[in-house]
């Protein structure tokens, strides 16, 4: 009997829309905590990402990664399942932050708790200026494929 060893991977694409307009798509890196956290969900321990967070940095991430390089605010994000290949094998978390100052954001994450906890995954983008009044969405896409 031949076996055939299968990977799962996890990867996805970070969303940004500013005022209603898709500004930028990038690649989502799922760090170190996050596929540890991944394993612990799987059998029963751990607490499953539940908040946003958007910075200021711009180190690009690394699989090694347990912060934003700076962070600038955090929310709770809502979460659903999507399909595109496999029955509900996206996970999507979704977070609005509105400003009332100007800044520039450009990192993002994924975390299990609304200060410290685990991040699960990490993107740096091409700044995205923001002013008083301006609404930013961001919309994590994670998907679960055999590699």
């Amino acid at each position: 009997m031949l076996l055939k060893v299968s990977k799962l991977s996890c990867k996805g694409t970070v969303s940004l829309y500013k005022n209603g307009q898709l500004v930028r798509v990038v690649p989502n890196l799922v760090v170190n905590g996050g596929i540890a956290l991944t394993a612990s969900l799987l059998v029963g321990s751990g607490t499953a990402p539940s908040h946003a967070a958007i910075g200021t940095g711009t180190t690009e991430p690394q699989v090694t990664d347990t912060a934003l390089a700076a962070e600038y605010a955090r929310g709770s994000a809502s979460r659903s399942l999507t399909t595109t290949a496999v029955t509900d094998d996206t996970a999507v978390f979704e977070r609005e932050f509105s400003f009332t100052e100007e800044v520039s954001i450009t990192e993002s994450g994924l975390f299990n708790a609304s200060s410290s906890g685990t991040l699960f995954s990490r993107a740096t983008f091409t700044a995205v200026p923001l002013k008083y009044g301006d609404i930013l969405l961001i919309r994590w896409k994670v998907q679960s494929s055999w590699a």
